[in-house]
């Protein structure tokens, strides 16, 4: 398995996984990506900046996001706080292909995506997910990260952050 920066002609497997994870999230009543997002333009914005990244052999099998710059919904938490020092990278819109669901393969592409924020400067990575996602929430704190509080999306919703450091 090999990681790779996606490009634009990834565009009809990457909008696949994003279809097979909002479908995933329809069928055990989760309110999170089905409205539309993510999409063909957060994924080619995502492009452009050069953080979206897919892991693949014969197939691709997962993509998700790091991000090094501040992410305003993360600026304000609430019932709870945030525990180690910026600069941090933060993980969006991960998700991996149905068929490769319930194999550690998530755990693995967060490492991944751990190594490469230590190459770019991070202290530290954070994420956040809805609160009926629990798969989600179980990879995170079984790749060691810890709850840091809510915060709330440009659009209101609310999200559980959580946040790892990756100084030893």
């Amino acid at each position: 398995m090999k990681i790779r920066l996606g490009r634009k002609n990834d565009e009809r497997k990457i909008l696949e996984l994003y279809t097979q994870g909002k479908n995933w999230f329809r069928k055990f009543g989760i309110d999170q990506w089905l409205d539309g997002y993510p999409n063909e333009e957060s994924f080619l914005e995502d492009i452009k900046e050069k953080h979206l990244y897919l892991w693949e052999d014969d197939e691709v099998m997962a993509t998700g996001v790091l991000m090094t710059k501040q992410e305003p919904t993360y600026k304000n938490i609430y019932k709870g706080k945030w525990h180690f020092p910026e600069p941090y990278g933060t993980i969006h819109r991960f998700t991996v292909a149905n068929k490769w669901k319930g194999q550690g393969l998530g755990l693995q592409c967060f490492k991944d995506l751990e190594e490469i924020g230590k190459e770019k400067g991070c202290k530290s990575i954070r994420i956040d997910t809805h609160e009926d996602n629990k798969c989600m929430k179980r990879l995170i704190e079984k790749a060691g990260y810890m709850y840091a509080g809510i915060i709330y999306l440009e659009d209101g919703a609310k999200r559980l952050a959580y946040e790892k450091s990756l100084e030893e």
